[in-house]
């Protein structure tokens, strides 16, 4: 999503696509996070 917006120049998508890349990364940092204090207790 973010290559071909990219390659047509549409900038409010790619700057959408880096935000929702962030989001869920944070989301899976959090995730894995919590799973690890749960399962090495």
């Amino acid at each position: 999503m973010a290559m071909n917006a990219r390659e047509f120049m549409r900038l409010d998508v790619v700057v959408l696509a880096i935000i929702l890349y962030a989001v869920l990364g944070k989301l899976s940092d959090t995730a894995a996070k919590l799973l690890e204090q749960w399962l090495l207790k």
